[in-house]
């Protein structure tokens, strides 16, 4: 008898979620993947299966079923929510990405600068004909279709409070639930060494992706006379934006490289732990494996204020730093106590015994 359905939009996180789904409530799940066929090439357990979305939709609409959870809100969740006539509760586990498509929401990711390079980026005829027209109204059906669903969804499930704060004022009923898929071991690769004598550039963002506001990000660094060559990782992104960005870089600083090959997770936080800054300009929720690597090797987080995951950072008492406030770059430091203390921080909010809680409370809901 299945209490439970789980709708992935693909095969990252499943295993994670089986795993700890199975621990706390077993033999009571659907794990149904959209846009995936068998065998899956990532998902290793034998519980998750490919459902067609008529598939979904019969099986929700047995009785027995009292909660359905709806991992990354995107094209097929919204049709399952739309479709949907069952009396089931519907949580809405919240990524970051498919919650800004929101009215208003949608025009905080770029800075200034960061934006007309975007727009530079793409085909010049986009912006001037029928392209540009159908961009406006399908970026609007998908930001209308996303508000319906939000009246027929009961909770919204993520770890990243000041995301839910984003989205209250769309869906005023919908209750927060605390959750991560991820305990912060499965995150961030804890066990690489960090030796702080080697921290000679600064990390900037995580792609090749305008949200990252690497132009805003480089003059800030230009204004404070940051001496420290910058590296970029952009091994994956927008082509165009990725080349015109690394011109308008090279034009501000005089040592910069682009990390564009594809690594493995442990020789990235390598990487990462040899900086002597991260610097993470998202104005949005974004990079956050990132951003609790370098808190978690101590490694000084450079963030802007604006930033709902830094304003979550800031709630839970992190020391972290921000581009509004940050006068040099020498300053941005951290000491043995505060490290051990942003450690603490993070093992009480995403460590292994937290999840185990998380899980808890996102299954059995009050």
């Amino acid at each position: 008898m299945h209490k439970y359905i789980h709708i992935f939009p693909d095969e990252k996180s499943v295993d994670y979620v089986v795993e700890n789904c199975e621990a706390i409530a077993p033999q009571q799940h659907i794990y149904a993947i959209r846009n995936a066929t068998s065998p899956f090439k990532h998902v290793q357990n034998t519980l998750a299966k490919a459902y067609a979305l008529e598939q979904i939709l019969k099986l929700a609409n047995n009785p027995n079923v009292a909660y359905v959870y709806l991992h990354f809100l995107k094209e097929d969740a919204l049709k399952f929510v739309k479709q949907y006539k069952g009396k089931a509760k519907l949580i809405w586990v919240f990524w970051g990405a498919d919650g800004y498509i929101l009215p208003k929401l949608d025009k905080i990711s770029l800075l200034p600068k960061s934006k007309k390079l975007d727009e530079k980026a793409r085909n010049p005829w986009y912006f001037l004909g029928l392209k540009k027209i159908a961009l406006r109204i399908n970026n609007s059906l998908k930001a209308k279709a996303l508000q319906q669903a939000l009246q027929k969804i009961s909770y919204c499930a993520t770890w990243v409070k000041s995301d839910y704060a984003l989205i209250k004022p769309y869906a005023p009923h919908i209750e927060y639930i605390n959750f991560s898929n991820y305990h912060i071991h499965q995150l961030v690769n804890t066990s690489v060494e960090v030796n702080t004598t080697e921290n000679k550039h600064i990390f900037l963002g995580n792609s090749g992706y305008a949200p990252n506001n690497h132009i805003e990000a480089i003059e800030w660094l230009k204004a404070i006379n940051n001496p420290l060559p910058i590296l970029a990782p952009m091994s994956y992104g927008n082509k165009a934006y990725i080349s015109l960005a690394k011109n308008e870089i090279k034009q501000h600083t005089k040592s910069f490289n682009c990390l564009e090959t594809f690594v493995t997770k442990d020789k990235y936080h390598e990487i990462l732990a040899a900086s002597k800054a991260v610097f993470l300009n998202h104005t949005r929720q974004q990079a956050a494996g990132n951003a609790l690597a370098a808190l978690w090797f101590g490694i000084p987080l450079i963030m802007n204020a604006q930033s709902p995951l830094y304003k979550t950072f800031e709630r839970w008492g992190l020391k972290l730093f921000t581009c509004q406030t940050s006068s040099s770059i020498e300053n941005v430091f951290l000491s043995l106590e505060e490290h051990q203390a942003n450690k603490s921080i993070l093992e009480h909010e995403l460590g292994k015994d937290k999840l185990k809680q998380m899980y808890k409370d996102l299954l059995f809901i009050q």
